[in-house]
């Protein structure tokens, strides 16, 4: 097993087996999402009070961190958190989906998945988790994989909130295409002045100096690249 942990403070993600248990392309509506460039990756976020909630997007997840290995999550689990040592489960069995249209005041596209029938905490009801994977072309200001702070409101029902280019609707992967265009404008401005070509394979765009990311997306053609 090999451990990465990435520059950002609020995860840390382990690459592990690339056989899904669950689905990882949907149809939701007029909308296509393909998650399987995701599967395979276990996932970490914190909450304010700095508990960890290991998940993967396409698997269940039974452990990670400090989770006693006598003391797992329940089969089946997609987020698990890490309660001093011991795993709670925070929804079991494969998720329902649903499609994200709109963050706050932001239009945007996005997989919801839910689980419920997690461990009992809360008198007589079973935890639930709402996990979602938004679309990072619609917040410039997210990079790839940002996972925000995981809450808990109301009790024992917990968010889990994480940004990719595969949270786009109509996107498929990266492996079908040759470039990824990037598109910026000035600080001052929301009209693009700048627009350059990156790898496929490269998930977020680069950071220019001045520059604000307005839109990024795949193509084959790189003199789409070269026009604003």
């Amino acid at each position: 097993m090999i451990a990465t942990r990435f520059t950002l403070a609020l995860f840390v993600c382990v690459a592990i087996v690339s056989a899904t248990e669950w689905p990882c392309k949907f149809q939701l509506g007029a909308d296509y999402y393909d998650l399987t460039p995701l599967s395979g990756i276990v996932y970490e976020g914190y909450d304010e009070f700095g508990l960890s909630y290991f998940y993967q997007v396409c698997d269940p997840t039974v452990t990670g961190g400090s989770i006693s290995s006598e003391a797992p999550c329940m089969d089946g689990t997609q987020v698990c958190q890490d309660l001093n040592g011991v795993g709670v489960s925070c929804g079991v069995g494969e998720p329902s989906y649903g499609s994200i249209k709109i963050i706050g005041d932001t239009p945007t596209s996005g997989v919801q998945m839910i689980t419920d029938d997690g461990t009992f905490g809360c008198g007589n009801y079973k935890r639930s988790a709402y996990t979602s994977v938004v679309c990072l072309d619609d917040f410039p200001d997210k990079s790839e994989g940002y996972i925000e702070t995981v809450t808990e409101n109301p009790s024992c029902i917990y968010f889990v909130k994480m940004y990719s280019v595969y949270g786009c609707a109509n996107r498929t992967s990266a492996d079908n295409y040759d470039y990824r265009c990037c598109s910026y404008a000035s600080s001052s401005s929301s009209t693009s002045d700048l627009c350059l070509a990156t790898s496929a394979a490269t998930l977020s765009c680069p950071a220019v100096e001045n520059k604000n990311l307005v839109s990024s997306h795949l193509t084959n053609d790189c003199s789409e690249c070269t026009t604003c």
